[in-house]
């Protein structure tokens, strides 16, 4: 059983397992873009990526952990997730969280 990890911001860490993830949805997107440069020159532009995200199960050991609570997860594939609980289920020793994992790649500054 691969052991994962859940962090939330204020430092909180879980151990997660059994990450199961829904059907992908994915969309590629842009946003502005900004470069300091060292002479003091503002350079702007945009950059591209990739936006992917699914609805996500996983367990993790027990702990204070509220619904709304976002956090990132680790997955045995070196990615990582943000995900936001959407409910929480008490097993006999652990917490099974249903949620939304989303994570952002493949970016590039069009020439």
């Amino acid at each position: 059983m691969d052991r994962e990890a859940f962090a939330l911001p204020d430092g909180r860490l879980f151990s997660a397992w059994d990450l199961r993830f829904g059907d992908w949805q994915r969309r590629r997107e842009s946003r502005p873009s900004f470069v300091h440069l060292p002479d003091g020159s503002v350079r702007s532009g945009a950059v591209s990526y990739t936006t992917e995200w699914a609805s996500i199960r996983f367990c993790v050991s027990g702990g204070s952990l509220e619904t709304g609570a976002t956090g990132q997860l680790s997955s045995g594939d070196d990615l990582f997730y943000q995900v936001t609980v959407v409910s929480i289920e008490w097993q006999e020793d652990h917490l099974r969280v249903t949620g939304t994992a989303m994570r952002n790649f493949d970016f590039s500054v069009p020439q």
